[in-house]
């Protein structure tokens, strides 16, 4: 779900005329990341924030912008070289403009800017806009998340069935400013490695025209079933399923994902017979008093690797959590346990505890281990506080975390600073105007 904070009605004082609306918010972001001895730490604290504006609908049609910024308020030398490894910061960066990460004072990027028809059964938007899909979506987890130039459309058949259609041509990347069309865009975050296990080389060259998607979701009383299909141009279609259901105080669900490569995929993104597969499940337990206990387990075959370009968003996956990635690898298990409480509303306060176990392929088998991970432990604590009588608008995320190797050595110390075994603090504060609106 994706947030565009609060809202304030305009309307002309002398008729009462709808004027459309504003939406902002300030946010402070502090993060720290703890490399293990040995290695450099780095810090900074990032201050911006969203300011948009919506028109009111006039026969059907709406426009809307949205503009986010941000600065650096204090770094500790994000830019000065590990003496080990030789590398800079890597998560801090993001907070800012990882294309010019020398320039942290004043950083601004138009996110949004799109226009809508709607009426009863059909939504239709062009331009600059947020999607929200199990591989294509927002993640506003940094000061600038993740945006696309699409054609989007959606149509309510009915209460309980609905269809999306979608066709992405641009797209701009979570911790970057510029927008640029798909070509220049995938492999810009990271391109790993070949199946050989030389350096990958495929920005500005997989001739990617765009992504086409098409979705049926179907909704009952207790249960919930989704079709997707995404087509990247020259490299992959992905088929994608997802069951969710519920009986008293359980529910489940399952999620399962096919991809074949195309005919003419580019070689140095796809090797191999090009296929994949992919299985999730999960075991959720409601307690009784506002909180929940959830099991996952995921599966990527030995098939071939599952992938999708890291640069459009981070996929849903039942195990996924923040600072880990299933995508690009191939015979592989995961496995979390999660407890979330949220006390009496009355505090405003929630608490997340996800523990996470990955079993990879070995980080030489280059044909199902892109980025060359390890087999690995996660723990993350994530509590979310609304400060009182603030009309919801003040509201303090901290996020720590911990990642650990199970093999404790490692012979490449350049894949392990920022990546490997490190711990992590994220500190943020958001500070909203008007009434809270999700989209």
């Amino acid at each position: 779900m994706y947030s565009v904070g609060q809202t304030v009605n305009l309307s002309n004082g002398k008729d009462g005329r709808n004027m459309g609306s504003i939406d902002a918010q300030l946010r402070s972001f502090s993060l720290t990341t703890d490399n293990r001895s040995g290695y450099r730490d780095f810090s900074t604290i990032a201050l911006g924030g969203r300011l948009g504006y919506t028109t009111p609908f006039y026969k059907h049609f709406r426009a809307s912008a949205r503009v986010h910024y941000s600065m650096e308020l204090w770094s500790n030398g994000l830019m000065d070289p590990d003496p080990a490894t030789g590398k800079t910061s890597k998560w801090e960066l993001e907070l800012y403009d990882v294309a010019d990460p020398s320039e942290r004072r004043d950083i601004n990027r138009l996110s949004e800017a799109y226009i809508q028809y709607k009426n009863n059964i059909v939504e239709l938007t062009a331009g600059r806009q947020p999607l929200n899909t199990p591989f294509l979506n927002m993640r506003d987890g940094r000061m600038m998340p993740f945006g696309f130039g699409a054609v989007k459309a959606k149509v309510s058949q009915s209460a309980s069935s609905k269809y999306e259609l979608g066709w992405v041509y641009s797209a701009t990347v979570r911790g970057f400013t510029d927008w640029n069309d798909l070509n220049s865009t995938i492999g810009t975050v990271g391109q790993g490695r070949t199946v050989d296990g030389d350096a990958a080389r495929y920005l500005d060259s997989t001739a990617t025209k765009g992504i086409g998607y098409a979705k049926y979701g179907w909704k009952g009383k207790d249960q919930q079933l989704q079709f997707w299909t995404f087509f990247i141009d020259r490299l992959n279609t992905s088929f994608w399923t997802e069951w969710n259901g519920s009986l008293n105080q359980w529910s489940a669900g399952i999620q399962g994902l096919v991809q074949v490569a195309s005919p003419n995929s580019h070689y140095g993104y796809l090797q191999g017979n090009g296929r994949s597969e992919l299985l999730s499940a999960k075991l959720v337990y409601a307690l009784r008093k506002n909180g929940k206990i959830t099991g996952a387990i995921s599966r990527i075959t030995k098939t071939g690797k599952f992938l999708f370009p890291r640069e459009l968003g981070r996929e849903h996956v039942f195990t996924s959590m923040p600072r880990n990635w299933l995508e690009g690898n191939g015979d592989l298990w995961a496995g979390s346990l999660e407890w979330c409480y949220r006390w009496r509303s009355s505090t405003g306060l929630r608490f997340r505890l996800k523990g996470l176990y990955i079993n990879a392929a070995p980080t030489t088998t280059y044909a199902l281990n892109k980025y060359g991970i390890r087999d690995h432990v996660q723990l993350n604590a994530q509590g979310r506080y609304t400060i009182p009588r603030t009309a919801d608008r003040l509201e303090v995320e901290l996020l720590y975390l911990i990642h650990r190797t199970i093999d404790a050595t490692y012979s490449d110390p350049a894949r392990e600073i920022n990546r490997n075994n490190f711990q992590q603090i994220n500190l943020i504060t958001y500070y909203n105007i008007g009434k809270t609106e999700k989209s």
